[in-house]
This record gives C-alpha cells, structure tokens and sequence, in this order.
C-alpha cells in the first residue's frame, strides 16, 4: 500500500481527520490546532506569510487561524486539535521540534484510529510538551530555499563553517548569506547564535545548569554562552526554570 492508495486518505465526510497524506485547501478551526509533518516536504500558508516544514517540525496555530497545508509530492502530516486553553505564545504561530515531541508524534501516528486510544489523555501529554518547547526567546523563520532550509536545521547543532555547511548543499557562503538575509530577516551568523541560544535558555528554564546549556546549545563553553546571552542583553538570572515561569517575557 503507497501512499498514493485511496485506502489511507481521509474519507471526504472528515475534513478534520488526524491523519492527512495531500494538500488541503484554506480553513480554519475553532480550536488552536497543531500542524506536524512526519515525512516529505511541504509549507502552510498563512495570511501573514508561508512556513516551509521539514519532517519532524510542526506549526502550533491559534483557533480561528485560516491556513492552507501544501505537500510537495507524497507526504505524512498529522493536524490535532487541541484544547481551547492550548494557545501558541502570545496567539503567534509557532514553529516547533524536538525529540519528546516526534516521539508522541509517532505514537498518535499508529495508535489514533485503534480501539481503546486514550486521545483525551494523549491530548494532556501533547499539550505539556507544547507548553515546554513553544516558547522559544527568539523566534526564527526557517528559510524557504530547500538548501538553506537544511543549512538551518543543522547549523545550531554543527560545529561546521559556514563555509563547509554551504558547500554541503552546492552553495557558496555569499548565496547562503542572501537566501537567509531575504528570506529570515537575519543574517546568518545571528540566525544561528539565536538558534543556539533558543537550545541553551530552554536548558537552563528547564532548571539544567549552564553544563548542559552549553552542551545541548554548541556553543562549546560557558564563556562563550555567556559572551553570546550579554550580546543580546539577556540576563542568566531572569532564566528561570520554564515550570516556574511558564510565560517569561523575552526580546522578539
């Protein structure tokens, strides 16, 4: 069975089936919504602009957001409505990713339509991971150039230039530096610091000390994290632990 088989489509009657494999047309729902690519490649198109999706990023959106889902070629995206109070920060859409995320993600993929499927209690879960990782301080726009777009994703984690990260993708530093320039709003070497920072304040909101900060950020010591917070005046005392202060006020 392929992904093109009419037997794993949405049925016409369930225009807000869990589990959808084709573009849909523009709507909206009455309940913020969450919007999570497992596989190929595709965008939502929202008023405000369009956001490209990798597999293993989604859209949180707020109800009554109108958006259009587009895949480029097969795909698998999964649409849960959430609970009412489960509102993006600030009702602004918001990109998220992360590993607890993908791994619930997974499981709602194989277990939604199975007797027995707990989904209210799934929701919860859902929810509580949402609360965690939507709240990035800054919040940064994947680039829509499919190139750049993998640069993105890999950059804050790598170690590599910008000059090996570019010739990766066939792309000379200065075409990387344009596409991220247009398209981001950034240059790429604040694109990345930010990306990096969004890694080690969410480590260090979770209560996790600077060790980790610095690990999971990659910036590679506590002198340079610190060096890189002071240039965007962000104070490491105001960076409480995210469950003591679900809703901190940060620079956008």
């Amino acid at each position: 069975m392929t992904l093109a088989d009419p037997r794993l489509l949405p049925a016409q009657d369930e225009p807000e089936a869990v589990v959808q494999f084709r573009s849909h047309a523009p709507h909206q729902h009455a309940e913020p919504h969450l919007i999570y690519l497992i596989s190929g490649a595709g965008s939502v198109r929202l008023a405000a602009g369009e956001h490209p999706l990798a597999p293993g990023t989604g859209l949180w959106l707020d109800a009554g957001v109108e958006h259009e889902l587009r895949l480029e070629g097969p795909g698998v995206v999964l649409g849960p409505l959430l609970s009412p109070s489960a509102r993006p920060p600030r009702g602004r859409e918001r990109r998220v990713q992360s590993p607890e995320l993908h791994e619930l993600m997974t499981i709602l993929l194989a277990r939604w339509a199975t007797p027995g499927f707990d989904r209210l209690l799934f929701r919860d879960s859902m929810e509580r991971v949402l609360a965690e990782i939507g709240t990035d301080w800054f919040d940064l726009v994947l680039p829509r150039h499919a190139a750049a777009r993998e640069i993105a994703l890999a950059a804050p984690t790598s170690t590599a230039t910008l000059a090996d990260l570019a010739a990766e993708q066939f792309l000379s530093t200065r075409q990387v530096q344009r596409i991220f320039l247009e398209q981001t709003g950034l240059p790429f070497a604040t694109w990345r610091s930010r990306a990096r920072l969004n890694r080690a304040i969410a480590a260090l909101r979770r209560g996790e000390g600077m060790r980790a900060a610095v690990t999971d950020s990659g910036f590679g010591s506590r002198r340079t994290l610190r060096r890189a917070l002071a240039r965007e005046a962000v104070e490491v005392g105001a960076l409480l632990p995210l469950r003591a202060s679900p809703h901190p006020a940060g620079p956008r």
